[in-house]
């Protein structure tokens, strides 16, 4: 049967009599912390892994023309940005809200979201006003750009939401999976 690493150890010191009692212990405590700080070390990179976020932005533009509604979000997997865009010339954009952002299960999940397929223009016909919205993905080596006007994209459904986790209420974007899904499905009804 095979002694743990420690025994093996502690054996080996008390069978050599030339060695000093004092020394014995001493090279058993240094061998000791060694052993722990290896664990250590294999944890933490075992925790540093999964909070690696791959750098990331992504710009969405909520636009809602029936109200005169503008805004931007730009996030990175370090910061929140959200600007409301003046359509008037002569007027500045209005930064509203500026947010450092900490590691956090919800980057982890936006920075996977797979934009690979999104691409164009994606719109319900049957509506000429209400929601626009317009995504920019910047990561991973591609570059995606979308515009979505009163249609239902699930990754698009995925990011808002998680997006909307990290804003302020009154900052939340509408992005209804259920009335989007039925206003396409009577869009079509009707065609």
């Amino acid at each position: 049967m095979a002694l743990p690493l420690l025994d093996r150890f502690t054996e080996m010191f008390v069978t050599l009599p030339h060695i000093e009692m004092r020394k014995q212990y001493w090279l058993l405590g240094i061998l000791s912390v060694w052993g722990c700080s290896q664990t250590a070390n294999k944890q933490s990179l075992k925790v540093d892994q999964q909070q690696i976020i791959h750098p990331f932005e992504i710009r969405v533009k909520n636009s809602d023309y029936s109200q005169g509604d503008n805004w931007t979000y730009v996030l990175t997997e370090q910061e929140l940005k959200i600007i409301y865009r003046e359509d008037v010339v002569g007027r500045k954009d209005t930064t509203l809200l500026t947010k450092a952002l900490p590691i956090s299960k919800t980057l982890k999940k936006i920075s996977q979201i797979d934009f690979s397929q999104l691409q164009g223009v994606y719109a319900n016909s049957c509506i000429s006003d209400g929601s626009r919205i317009t995504v920019q993905i910047k990561k991973e080596g591609y570059t995606r750009s979308a515009h979505i006007a009163n249609y239902y994209r699930q990754e698009v459904g995925q990011l808002i939401g998680l997006l909307n986790s990290l804003t302020p209420d009154k900052y939340k974007i509408w992005y209804n999976k259920k009335a989007l899904i039925a206003l396409e499905k009577e869009c079509k009804k009707n065609q």
